[in-house]
C-alpha cells in the first residue's frame, strides 16, 4: 500500500493511496482519498484539522480516481503520525458508509416526516388548540396597517 501526501495547485492537501502511476498519461490512479481540512478558532486562535473525503461517494475500495499530475506541486510520503489520524479517519468515514448512513430516500422520508408533524403542531397553536403555548406568543399590531 503506497500512501502519498499531495500539495495540489488548488491548495488542497490530500492523502491517498496511490494504486499506479501513469507515466505516458501523466496522471495517478488513486483511491481511499480524504482531504486535510483547516478550521480556525477565532476566539482561542487555536487551529484544527481533519479529513474529509476528497469527492463525494468515492470512499469505497473499488471507487478509483485519477489525478492529473500537472495538478500537483508536492508529493511526500506522510509522517507517522499523520497516517495514523489518516487511518482512523478512514476506518470512521469507511463504516459511516457501510452501515452508518441511511439512504437519501429514507433521509427525505424522516425530514417530510418532520415538517409534517411541526406544520400540524404549529396549526394547533394558531387555531388556539394549545393554549398554554398560545400564551407565550405576544402579538404586536392588533390591527391591520394599509401602505
Amino acid at each position: 500500500m503506497d500512501i502519498r501526501h499531495f500539495k495540489l495547485t488548488t491548495n488542497e492537501e490530500l492523502l491517498c493511496e496511490v494504486v499506479e502511476y501513469h507515466d505516458e498519461d501523466d496522471a495517478l490512479v488513486i483511491r481511499k482519498s480524504l482531504k486535510l481540512v483547516c478550521m480556525d478558532n477565532m476566539e482561542t486562535g487555536n487551529r484544527y484539522y481533519s479529513f474529509r473525503p476528497f469527492m463525494m461517494y468515492q470512499l469505497e475500495s473499488d471507487s478509483f480516481q485519477i489525478l492529473s499530475a500537472q495538478h500537483i506541486l508536492g508529493e511526500t510520503h506522510p509522517h507517522d503520525d499523520m497516517l495514523s489520524e489518516y487511518f482512523k479517519a478512514l476506518a470512521t468515514l469507511m463504516e459511516d458508509t457501510e452501515d452508518g448512513n441511511i439512504s437519501v430516500d429514507a433521509m427525505r422520508r424522516e425530514m417530510k416526516e418532520h415538517m409534517d408533524s411541526m406544520e400540524k403542531k404549529v396549526d394547533s397553536i394558531l387555531e388556539g388548540d394549545e393554549s398554554d403555548e398560545l400564551g407565550k406568543i405576544l402579538k404586536f399590531r392588533t390591527k391591520p396597517i394599509l401602505h
